[in-house]
């Protein structure tokens, strides 16, 4: 490697597993560096997808379905007292199933 570029370049074709195989690591120090990369990058992608995933879906378990009397809006937080859409009073009277 000539220059940072060229490392940041590498970095993100080695994490990313595009591997075009025009820069390639020539010491053994490089290729460890380069494996663990390519490792944490497998580990740590599908890893953090599964929590965005997991807050994702829990966010939308504690909704409840209220149906806002003004604008329709039918997604609200369990204590919401207001529409989050148009700022209407939403009372618990009104639940669709």
């Amino acid at each position: 490697m000539q220059n940072f570029g060229d490392a940041f370049y590498f970095t993100v074709v080695a994490v990313s597993t595009v591997g075009f195989g025009d820069i390639v690591p020539e010491s053994g120090e490089g290729k460890l560096i380069t494996l663990a990369m390519i490792i944490s990058g497998i580990i740590l992608i599908p890893f953090h997808a599964a929590r965005i995933f997991r807050t994702w879906l829990r966010n939308a378990q504690e909704k409840k379905v209220l149906i806002c009397q003004s604008c329709g809006l039918d997604r609200h937080d369990v204590d919401a007292k207001y529409c989050k859409n148009c700022g209407s009073s939403i009372s618990d009277e009104n639940p669709s199933s």
